[in-house]
């Protein structure tokens, strides 16, 4: 798997990660070979994945955005974040790359937008609401 050298105290290591099994670590020190047991830790802080973008295409010096062509559309949370406000609201008809809302997360405003164009069919999500990665916040028909 990995190779390391450590120098510990003035003396040095060659250790090579074996294999990894639940939490125990085979690991071969200078030519011998040890089970290590992992400590896990828990983490308070959350773990962030962003999740499939729109794709933006520049085009004759215009961005536009690929539909995926379904009838219906979600436009999901990038990020956790608290819903500061909707620029729109039920049967209102929006355009591809359209703020749909503001979403603030670590202090930052992000413009969630429409991934396509259509009518509001639905909004999933309040004012003042906290949301976490992944949520549906509106359909779009």
């Amino acid at each position: 798997m990995k190779e390391f050298d450590f120098t510990i105290n003035g003396n040095e290591y060659n250790v090579r990660v074996v294999s990894l099994v639940d939490d125990i670590v085979k690991v071969e020190v200078n030519g011998v070979t040890y089970d290590v047991e992992m400590n896990k830790k828990e983490s308070k802080t959350p773990v962030i994945k962003r999740s499939r973008v729109v794709q933006t295409v520049l085009e004759r010096g215009k961005f536009t955005h690929k539909d995926s062509g379904q009838s219906l559309a979600q436009v999901k949370a990038p990020i956790p974040g608290l819903v500061l406000e909707l620029r729109c609201k039920k049967g209102d008809t929006v355009k591809i790359g359209q703020t749909v809302l503001i979403l603030e997360a670590m202090k930052m405003q992000n413009e969630i937008q429409a991934s396509r164009d259509g009518v509001i069919k639905e909004l999933k999500v309040t004012e003042g609401q906290n949301v976490y990665e992944g949520d549906v916040l509106a359909v779009i028909e």
